[in-house]
């Protein structure tokens, strides 16, 4: 089962400041800020790809179309708890997820049903978060609509800040940055190997990145 996603708040702030490449490309002037400015961003959403992880606290919407696992096949018109492909536990991409703020179900009539918090638990600490059912609990006994029956809201990222974001992570977006700002207007360069390196520690299995 691949979620869908859907940003609703995009971070406050960049991985790294303006000044902090420029100096780390020993550039003086200011003439092409604009253009460094989107090579950050482009430059950190290539690497969150890359890794499947968000580096700054953002808000997004995951959709699932069930609660089954992706290799099993679903029966509309039955029940879910009649269902034999439930599982106890949603992946969540992005990896590290900072807060869940809730889950929701939509009947076949687009009704929504707000799941309890206190029937679930989110791993806020592993780097493969997950939602898990709280032992004696189960998801909620509906017919799901076809599609994005199941919508989960929450922060994603590493830290809630740029000061906290692993070094690491800081140094491969600019080491990313300087390729891109070497081999502007050429063909679009691959990641630098430095900056591979440097983000191979947090990378996990991706689940349905983007």
């Amino acid at each position: 089962m691949i979620p869908k996603s859907k940003l609703i708040t995009a971070p406050s702030e960049s991985v790294v400041s303006l000044n902090e490449v420029k100096q780390f490309l020993r550039i003086d002037s200011n003439d092409d800020d604009t253009l460094l400015e989107v090579l950050i961003d482009s430059s950190t959403i290539r690497l969150e790809e890359e890794i499947c992880m968000k580096f700054i606290s953002q808000e997004w919407e995951i959709y699932y179309d069930n609660f089954g696992n992706h290799n099993s096949s679903y029966n509309y018109s039955e029940p879910l708890f009649a269902q034999s492909s439930l599982t106890n536990h949603l992946s969540l991409p992005f990896g590290k997820v900072i807060q869940i703020d809730s889950i929701s179900t939509f009947d076949n009539d687009d009704v929504e049903y707000i799941v309890p918090a206190t029937a679930y638990q989110a791993d806020t600490i592993g780097l493969n978060a997950k939602v898990s059912l709280r032992y004696g609990e189960i998801w909620p006994a509906t017919i799901l609509r076809p599609s994005n029956g199941i919508k989960v809201s929450g922060l994603f990222g590493i830290s809630n800040n740029a000061v906290n974001v692993p070094k690491h992570i800081k140094m491969a977006v600019m080491e990313l940055v300087a390729a891109m700002y070497e081999y502007r207007g050429d063909e679009f360069p691959k990641i630098p190997a430095t900056a591979l390196m440097l983000i191979e520690p947090y990378r996990r299995f991706k689940i349905g990145c983007r």
